[in-house]
């Protein structure tokens, strides 16, 4: 027995069965998550002549004003980026560790193909530091220090006895999103307006905007059923963790959102990537909607022209409106004032007629937009253009009795319409029924009489 717990212990003393190696930090690389699953992403668009690598972060900014839909990333790598993985280890039995790097894609990588790295000090804290060129040359079959092409590979990072061991590691998935900022089709988007079917493995491709009180609201936000999985440049098919998870609106001031001269188009080519802008988190589990709908911060009776970009895990943005649409007025608006009204319903006129938004026929016309109109293309037209028109009109409504009379006795007949659409909608087997029976007893009395 006593031998027993003698080899027991032993085992537990020497062979290190609880050692972990945790990845603590990252430098170098466009973004990065620890924990759980560890992953690091590089995002490289080329060519480019913005891009110095800062000494500290070893990344660069190469938004600083390219034309409308040149591709850009505010934290991108470039191949003489220093990537630096910081990692700590509890393995503090085994003598003089030798630290282990290898690469699942590539079985002959061994941490010599790759630059220094740090034995653990005397609180386990060691870190390896690789190239990006030699991460694109090694990490893709065929792949050249250049990283003229996207890719993901897992480094397996620990600590062993010898070279090829390992007493503990932890994996890294490594990716770098390759954007070619010449190819057409990575600057802009297709429009997938009026019903297109939207092109696989790109990313948001329709959207409109509509005012609100120092904001505007987002509207007819499409994606491909792909979605969020992207389609990096020069890639025969899509790799599958590089993904999108973010929208960039840029936006630039206007005179005017009749776009019938050409006005619109023109403000929107001159937006620039270092132009004001705002940036939406996507909720991947629900393709095709934003977590937000709202861009706010604008400033009341300004015009504004927006353009959207999509941006990746790697923090590439790309994927730029069209510089030609038929339906640019849709992407502009001005914000303004609802005097007395809480605009985020946006019922106007029905609210300043009935003098609260919470009014019960209010909404029931709330009800009929939300599930009559906006489930047909003419039906989201008529909701948008009333939106664009009716708060300066709701307001001139607002400020006199008479007139809120005169639109309560005109709303009348499309509430009573609305509430009847909506009931059948609510009681589709009851109507059916009452129907069925109406049907049947016309047959057997024309019978009957017959």
């Amino acid at each position: 027995m006593t031998s027993t717990w003698t080899l027991i212990a032993a085992f537990f003393i020497s062979g290190n069965v609880f050692a972990t190696t945790t990845v603590t930090s990252v430098v170098g690389a466009s973004t990065y998550s620890v924990g759980t699953a560890n992953a690091i992403y590089g995002g490289f668009v080329a060519p480019e002549t913005n891009c110095t690598i800062d000494a500290t972060t070893q990344a660069c900014n190469s938004c600083l004003g390219g034309a409308y839909g040149t591709p850009c990333n505010e934290n991108g790598i470039q191949p003489g980026s220093l990537l630096t993985i910081n990692l700590h280890t509890d393995d503090n039995k085994t003598q003089n560790p030798q630290v282990i790097v290898k690469m699942t894609t590539n079985a002959a990588v061994t941490k010599t193909d790759f630059g220094g790295s740090t034995v653990p000090d005397a609180s386990g804290n060691y870190s390896i530091t690789i190239y990006w060129s030699d991460l694109c040359a090694k990490g893709l079959s065929g792949g050249t220090s250049s990283c003229l092409a996207s890719f993901t590979t897992t480094l397996q990072v620990g600590t062993g006895t010898n070279s090829t061991t390992f007493t503990e590691q932890t994996d890294v998935k490594v990716s770098l999103s390759y954007i070619d900022s010449t190819d057409v089709t990575q600057q802009f988007y297709t429009s997938c307006e009026a019903g297109a079917t939207p092109t696989p493995n790109n990313g948001y491709c329709e959207f409109s905007v509509f005012p609100g009180d120092e904001k505007v609201y987002l509207d007819n936000l499409t994606a491909p059923s792909t979605y969020p999985t992207a389609m990096p440049a020069t890639a025969t098919s899509a790799v599958s963790d590089i993904k999108y998870n973010r929208l960039r609106f840029y936006y630039a001031e206007t005179t005017t959102c009749d776009n019938s001269g050409g006005s619109v188009l023109t403000a929107l080519g001159t937006i620039a990537n270092n132009f004001p802008s705002i940036t939406l988190n996507v909720d991947v589990s629900d393709a095709g909607y934003s977590t937000e709908n709202k861009l706010k911060g604008l400033s009341n009776d300004t015009y504004y022209v927006f353009s959207m970009a999509n941006m990746d895990l790697a923090g590439n943005i790309y994927q730029f409106s069209p510089n030609a649409m038929p339906t640019a007025n849709l992407i502009c608006a001005k914000p303004a004032k609802v005097f007395g009204l809480l605009d985020d319903k946006r019922c106007f006129i029905a609210t300043a007629a009935f003098g609260s938004e919470m009014d019960a026929y209010v909404d029931v016309l709330r009800l009929f937009r939300d599930q009559v109109l906006r489930k047909f293309s003419i039906g989201n037209q008529l909701v948008q253009t009333y939106y664009r028109n009716s708060p300066p009109l709701a307001q001139w409504v607002a400020q006199d009795e008479t007139r809120k009379a005169v639109v309560r006795v005109a709303l009348w007949p499309v509430i009573g319409i609305a509430w009847v659409v909506l009931w059948i909608m609510d009681n589709w087997l009851l109507t059916f029924s009452i129907l069925l029976i109406l049907f049947s007893g016309i047959t057997i009395r024309k019978k009957v009489v017959s």
